[in-house]
């Protein structure tokens, strides 16, 4: 079994022999403007997501980590910014110009690619959808129980759960680096090309390793939209109660009070909500991923198509739709921040002065 076609987004060389039959010329000149438009898009927004989730981590290391919420902002904007990286390298390993660099120092920029830029995608997406997931959790605890949940998930056990969650996500992926390494070997007769050897047990570790990793997504995944739904029907509901309080409140000895149990109540709702359009945004956006990694653990025999085959345009097509919402996802975070936190707004005006105005026109306000 080559190993090459087991990671969920290898893009390994493909026979092309010309053996099957030709696909329709309309369907390939898409398939081709297609990928030529993904690849644009990966560089553009692997730049963006880079300059936004370096923002995102200045801001909330300046409001600080004295509110739990904070923290796992942070944690997430470092894994959306390693996302952000790797989609960038995979973005510019496509120019022609890299690919002719790396062939005449002999080395094969796909295998290359494979392990700097495919793996470690895999692992920080796996971060970002685990911390996510966490988020997703912690809020629908918030809203059934505020008071348990507060005094629970203190700032001190909320970064040793996110710890656990970043060895969890990182773990899978990094155990596959025991099935190959990065090897100089003859390839073309006297020919010495840098290359991707393989171990003896490689089909033995991804025939545990990748059912585990698909599975821990589709669990994740599936948390994710359950708790989104409950917050969202939450939120619903507090917002009815709070509108009916609000009509048949009168102005009393306890009202200062109240105030102050309003203020905190807002806090916690905005809190509620930036997660509830964050984990909404991820779950748009992760669907692609999953379905593919879903399918091609399936259906084994996607992985060995040939690539004139329609199935191997439709593996193309399938990375490429989910390396592009993956790109949408880590680079719009900030813009939720800014329009839906008062105090990440009013930190961010203060740090990026110059930008005030820029920023102003992505605000709700």
């Amino acid at each position: 079994m080559d190993a090459r076609n087991t990671l969920n987004y290898s893009v390994s060389i493909r026979n092309e022999e010309n053996h099957d039959t030709p696909l329709n010329k309309h369907l390939v000149i898409f398939f081709l403007c297609f990928k030529t438009f993904s690849y644009i898009f990966e560089i553009i927004a692997g730049t963006i997501g880079c300059v936004t989730n370096s923002m995102n981590m200045i801001i909330f290391t300046k409001m600080g980590f004295k509110e739990s919420i904070n923290i796992s902002f942070f944690v997430l904007s470092i894994s959306d910014f390693g996302c952000c990286v790797t989609l960038l390298l995979y973005g510019i390993s496509t120019i022609n110009a890299i690919k002719r660099l790396f062939r005449d120092i002999f080395i094969n920029l796909y295998d290359v690619t494979e392990l700097v830029v495919f793996t470690p995608n895999l692992m920080f997406t796996a971060i970002s959808m685990f911390v996510t997931g966490f988020m997703a959790i912690e809020r629908c605890l918030c809203v059934a129980l505020p008071v348990k949940v507060k005094f629970l998930l203190i700032p001190g056990r909320v970064k040793l759960i996110l710890c656990i969650l970043v060895l969890c996500g990182a773990g899978n992926q990094l155990a596959s680096y025991s099935a190959y390494s990065l090897e100089w070997r003859n390839v073309f007769g006297n020919t010495t090309m840098l290359v991707i050897a393989y171990t003896d047990d490689v089909k033995r570790i991804f025939d545990i390793l990748l059912p585990l990793d698909m599975w821990l997504r589709v669990a994740v995944y599936s948390i994710v939209c359950i708790c989104s739904i409950i917050i969202a029907t939450t939120l619903m509901k507090s917002l009815k109660w709070r509108r009916s309080s609000a009509s048949s409140s009168s102005k009393g000895k306890n009202s200062q009070s109240k105030e102050k149990t309003d203020s905190s109540t807002n806090k916690e709702t905005k809190a509620t909500r930036v997660v509830l359009l964050v984990s909404v945004l991820f779950v748009i956006c992760y669907l692609p991923t999953l379905i593919f990694n879903v399918a091609i653990q399936t259906y084994e025999e996607f992985l060995y198509i040939n690539s004139r085959q329609i199935i191997g345009y439709i593996y193309e097509f399938l990375v490429q739709t989910a390396l592009i919402f993956q790109g949408i996802n880590i680079t719009t975070n900030l813009f939720i921040y800014y329009n839906t936190s008062t105090k990440f707004k009013t930190t961010f005006n203060e740090v990026f002065k110059f930008h005030r105005r820029f920023w102003n026109c992505f605000s709700s306000e």
